[in-house]
C-alpha cells in the first residue's frame, strides 16, 4: 500500500463496505446493503464485519474479501 493511503481513497474503492476507526485505534469495516444468505454460506471466509491494526491490513482484508465470492 502507498504511505498516503487515506480512509476515503480506501472507501472509494469499497463501496459496499462501511469502514471507520474505533476510539482504541483499530481499523473496521462492515458490508452494507442487501446480502444474501447464499453469499454468507458459499465461502467459509466470508465475513460481514473485518478489523485490522493499520490501514494497510485493512486494504490487505477488504481485498481478500473482495475474493471470496
Amino acid at each position: 500500500m502507498s504511505l498516503t493511503l487515506d480512509l476515503t481513497q480506501l472507501a472509494a474503492g469499497y463501496p459496499d463496505w462501511h469502514l471507520w476507526q474505533s476510539q482504541a485505534g483499530r481499523w473496521w469495516a462492515t458490508r452494507v446493503g442487501r446480502v444474501v444468505a447464499w453469499d454468507i454460506h458459499a465461502d467459509p471466509d466470508f465475513a460481514m464485519t473485518i478489523d485490522a491494526d493499520s490501514l494497510d491490513q485493512l486494504a490487505q482484508e477488504l481485498a481478500y474479501q473482495a475474493n471470496t465470492l
